[in-house]
């Protein structure tokens, strides 16, 4: 911890105002709305106590490294409760609820094994490149964090509407015509700040948290098989999967950041002279696949739990094309895939073809299309499916539920919701008692449980 800790002997809300550095804006009307808020509900801090405790020490300390004043770091308790599974309508994941286009103009990684959005280290990073980029564009705090929820775009608008009505020369946050979103967003984060710095006045309880890491890192030489690490390290997967929100998959990331976040205090040097030691062939599980006629990277990547770009890295395979007869060593999971419980990996889903099924029918069922049926089983598409005949439809992947509340668009239906949620439109239906005949309206409220380790669409906005 940087030495500026020190100083206030270890206290996490000492060390907060100490790191404050603007004006929360106590008289505008705004800011009092949410301050009478925190009256109303005087013990919201204490029962966020855990992930206070956990997370915010090193959002913390990251922000004053670059400078960035320690309101900002009270963001990611807006944006998502301090919840690296949060999940937003529009698609947003993470603490600092990014969204794929704002995550890859950040460089946060997203595939198979991986979701850096619900890395705290990676994505941490990501945020405070975002926020010292908006910080460049428009030298005011506030506007930062406006632009941060509403997209700089929507700021620069604003701010050239107020200048052409003849407004000051430096913008004026709380004179802006910003979104009625950013309008309340902002001011929630001063009124947090005012609150920490004041809670007598305001009638509310901090529970007593010190100021210290609230996890270990370790850098591991290579991909390892989760369960091999469960056994180095003597943690439970259900522990590992906690620590490390961002893994989708039975094994760490095939190409990195081969980092494992752990609990505070792991002793890390013994740690990583376990890893050290361990040979590359016993960090993972192997096998060696000979390579059949009609064969492709993608089908064999399918049968056995894997990614294409995982095979080819492995292999030092310069493209994806593979001949018959060649011998390829394929990563497999050290144990049944249901041996993986917080991941509820439970390997292919298969299905035993009856009477009347077809392609079109077990790919609609199934949510998959009828070329990914066929790829997977080698199939003729033409041929009728045998009866008895047992074929891959799929695999099932981590499963961490979320509630999102979702507010119905023009234009939207039902199966364009499941669609964009990777829902079923008859569960949506079930779960809001809806008449699947009918049409939705623009505005109806609607409840989805999704599961947000799939991954979320791609929307146009970063907070939500």
């Amino acid at each position: 911890m940087p030495q500026w800790t020190e100083a206030l002997q270890g206290n996490l809300w000492a060390v907060m105002r100490n790191s404050f550095a603007l004006e929360h804006h106590l008289e505008d009307p705004s800011v009092q709305a949410e301050i009478r808020w925190f009256k109303r509900h005087p013990n919201y801090f204490a029962q966020r106590a855990r992930a206070f405790a956990t997370y915010m020490p090193y959002v913390l300390q990251e922000l004053h490294a670059y400078g960035i004043p320690g309101e900002l770091a009270l963001m990611p308790v807006i944006e998502s409760a301090l919840d690296p599974y949060a999940f937003s309508p529009g698609g947003a994941a993470g603490l600092w609820q990014f969204i794929d286009m704002t995550a890859e103009r950040f460089g946060l990684e997203r595939n198979w094994w991986y979701d850096g959005r619900r890395d705290v280290i990676a994505s941490t990073d990501a945020a405070i490149s975002y926020l010292s980029f908006l910080h460049q564009s428009f030298d005011d705090w506030l506007l930062v964090m406006a632009g941060y929820n509403a997209g700089e775009g929507s700021v620069r608008r604003a701010v050239r509407k107020s200048k052409a009505k003849g407004a000051k020369a430096r913008p004026d946050f709380f004179a802006l015509p910003l979104p009625q979103e950013t309008r309340q967003y902002v001011p929630r984060i001063l009124a947090y700040a005012a609150v920490i710095a004041e809670p007598e006045r305001y009638g509310v309880t901090l529970p007593k948290l010190a100021f210290e890491p609230g996890f270990s890192t370790l850098e591991l030489p290579a991909q390892f098989d989760l369960m091999k690490v469960s056994e180095l390290l003597g943690l439970s997967l259900e522990e590992l999967y906690r620590w490390n929100p961002s893994f989708n998959q039975w094994a760490t990331p095939a190409a990195g950041p081969h980092r494992l976040i752990l609990p505070p205090g792991t002793d890390l040097v013994a740690a990583a002279e376990q890893f050290q030691g361990i040979p590359e062939k016993e960090r993972m599980g192997w096998k060696i696949v000979t390579v059949k006629r009609g064969d492709s990277l993608s089908t064999l990547a399918h049968r056995n739990g894997t990614r294409s770009a995982a095979i080819r890295k492995i292999n030092r395979l310069k493209s994806d094309m593979i001949r018959e007869g060649q011998q390829l060593y394929i990563p497999k999971s050290k144990q049944a895939a249901t041996s993986y419980p917080i991941a509820r990996l439970h390997g292919d889903r298969t299905h035993t073809v009856r009477a009347g099924d077809s392609l079109w029918k077990l790919a609609r069922k199934h949510e998959v299309s009828i070329s990914q049926l066929v790829r997977w089983n080698e199939l003729n598409p033409k041929a009728p499916l045998r009866v008895g005949q047992t074929l891959h439809v799929g695999k099932t992947s981590r499963s961490v539920m979320r509630k999102v509340r979702y507010r119905v668009r023009s234009g939207d239906s039902l199966s364009r919701i499941a669609a964009k949620f990777n829902v079923r439109t008859a569960d949506i239906a079930s779960w809001n008692g809806l008449d699947q005949a009918k049409y939705l309206k623009p505005g109806q409220r609607l409840t989805l449980h999704v599961n947000v380790a799939k991954g979320a669409p791609a929307t146009s906005a970063v907070g939500l």
